[in-house]
């Protein structure tokens, strides 16, 4: 069963996120563990590149508790058009940085004191460096 993680009546597929390109996540059961996964949807985009699959094999292979694994990544008509599936872990309840501090609500300085940031800061520097192990990049880093 794939069921949309959208709020009801909203939608990514018409505004850029974080990856450059306009998406949708789905909570998807998988049929052959049982097990409940994230699929980001990138609709109209074919992916045939050689050094991208090779690129996603690497990104595969990573196990950090800071990092979101990738599972797989395929190419599917099954939604009308050509979409980029990417299978990721799925956390339940999960909110992004941006949504608890940067959220509609009204921001609180408060919020953010140094032990918390320093927490951030230990966190983030050792996602950093796993990937960095495996000589993967890390360009950017948003709160979404």
């Amino acid at each position: 069963a794939v069921v949309s993680t959208q709020s009801t009546g909203s939608t990514l597929l018409d505004q850029p996120d974080v990856f450059g390109s306009a998406s949708i996540c789905y909570r998807a059961y998988s049929s052959i563990d049982g097990c409940v996964y994230t699929l980001r949807r990138f609709p109209n985009c074919t992916v045939n590149s050689e050094h991208l699959k090779k690129q996603l094999e690497i990104w595969k292979g990573i196990r950090h508790s800071n990092i979101v694994s990738i599972h797989d990544a395929f190419v599917t008509k099954q939604f009308g058009d050509t979409s980029f599936v990417v299978v990721t872990d799925f956390h339940a309840g999960a909110q992004t940085l941006k949504h608890v501090y940067f959220g509609t609500q009204q921001y609180s300085y408060s919020q953010l004191d140094e032990s918390l940031l320093w927490n951030f800061i230990i966190q983030l520097t050792a996602a950093i460096r796993t990937l960095h192990a495996q000589k993967l990049s890390c360009r950017v880093i948003y709160p979404s």
